[in-house]
């Protein structure tokens, strides 16, 4: 029996290797799928590892764009995250309001505190040294018989000007009251004094003028006596040969001296003042001083009753304005109005003497703003302020202390006043 079952017949052959077969593709197909699940999960590590690589390099290329200054053009401006150049600049350009300005005033206050205590120390300290010298000199008592010296100008030989370096500051006569009405030099300092002279204007602007404020009430002004007023801002090597320093951030000797608070610029002129005095050139009963607002406005419209000295409107070319140089720029540069004062429109704004307060509804005599308040004026515009803010008429208050890069002033020579 054992060798029949041995000999059985192959039919059986088949069936048997048929089993067989389809036993090892099991056995294959189940070795075969966690390779491809490696596989797949390979591709899947692989696709992420790309994906965040470029996410980052986005990232870095924003980044480097937006704060390094580069120029990658690779950005996430689609999801918000950076912004183009032409983005950016529409912002600027956005906000040219008075309140908005007045915030960057505000900005830029904090960052020149430290300067301004500065300066205003210095001007208080060298004021005290000033007085005292002075108060030496009076109590003086000359020899027995002595005559008192009285300094003499040097008419015969006038110190010559270089002809290859003119200047705009030629001498002319020390002021008296017998020369009221003719244009001066400080000698010194080279600062050239024109001479207003006394007359009626209209101040404010009328209800149809473009740009104009509720502030600006028109009104009947008489000056009844005439006083001198700088020809040009300020410089900062004048400044700097009274005070013995330099506040400003855009330097030049010839530019406006700026970053000047009110209480500085008055200690400034009380200094010059004494200095003036001292040295015999000061008239009696007279005081460098800031123009009043009715006096500035008087002189920088030059005779004129439209928006500004040149007309009813006014362009970069005329004056140092938005869409100039954005900075200051040397005096002079631009046209003078109608009396030969130049930059009453622009490069920087001008402190004047007054307490800001509401304009009177009838005419007055010789205002001088009111007797007290919060805030000073300042006028004329300046260079990052557009041509509507440089009106004759236009008028901001500002506190005392406040000092900017867009702010300077102008001197006078007037007798004192109360404020």
């Amino acid at each position: 029996p054992a060798a029949e079952e041995i000999l059985a017949p192959e039919e059986d052959a088949p069936a048997l290797t048929t089993e067989l077969v389809q036993d090892a593709e099991s056995d294959q197909r189940q070795a075969e799928t966690p390779g491809k699940k490696n596989l797949a999960g390979s591709l899947f590590r692989v696709v992420a590892m790309v994906c965040a690589f470029l996410i980052l390099f986005l990232y870095l290329c924003d980044i480097l764009n937006q704060h390094m200054g580069w120029n990658i053009p690779i950005g996430l401006g689609m999801v918000g995250i950076s912004m183009t150049d032409d983005a950016k600049e529409s912002e600027d350009n956005q906000s040219q309001d008075v309140a908005d300005r007045l915030a960057e005033l505000a900005r830029q206050q904090a960052e020149a505190a430290t300067s301004k205590s500065n300066d205003i120390a210095a001007l208080t300290a060298e004021l005290e040294r000033t007085k005292k010298e002075l108060a030496s000199a009076r109590s003086a008592t000359p020899p027995a018989g002595a005559r008192p010296v009285v300094p003499v100008p040097n008419t015969a030989n006038p110190p010559a000007t270089p002809a290859t370096s003119p200047s705009p500051f030629d001498p002319l006569p020390t002021p008296d009251v017998e020369t009221s009405g003719k244009a001066f030099t400080i000698p010194d300092l080279s600062m050239e004094m024109l001479w207003v002279k006394p007359g009626t204007f209209e101040m404010g602007s009328p209800t149809s003028e473009a740009g104009r404020s509720k502030y600006e009430t028109q009104h009947q002004v008489t000056l009844t006596e005439g006083f001198w007023l700088g020809k040009y801002e300020l410089t900062q090597a004048q400044w700097e040969k009274v005070v013995g320093s330099n506040p400003s951030r855009f330097k030049g000797v010839n530019r406006p001296v700026e970053r000047v608070s009110w209480t500085g610029v008055t200690a400034f002129c009380e200094k010059l003042t004494a200095l003036e005095r001292e040295a015999g050139r000061l008239p009696a009963g007279m005081a460098y001083q800031l123009p009043t607002e009715a006096q500035w406005e008087y002189a920088c419209r030059a005779g004129t009753t439209t928006a500004y000295a040149f007309g009813d409107s006014l362009t970069s070319g005329q004056a140092n304005i938005r869409g100039g140089p954005r900075g200051t720029t040397e005096v002079g540069k631009y046209p003078a109005n109608g009396w030969g004062f130049h930059d009453m429109h622009g490069n920087v704004w001008e402190w004047c003497a007054d307490w800001y307060g509401d304009y009177p509804a009838g005419a007055v005599r010789d205002p001088v703003g009111p007797a007290g308040g919060s805030y000073r004026v300042i006028r004329g515009g300046s260079w990052n302020f557009t041509a509507s803010f440089a009106r004759s008429a236009f008028r901001i208050r500002i506190e005392s202390a406040f000092s900017s890069n867009y702010l300077g002033f102008r001197l006078s020579l007037r007798p004192p006043a109360s404020q």
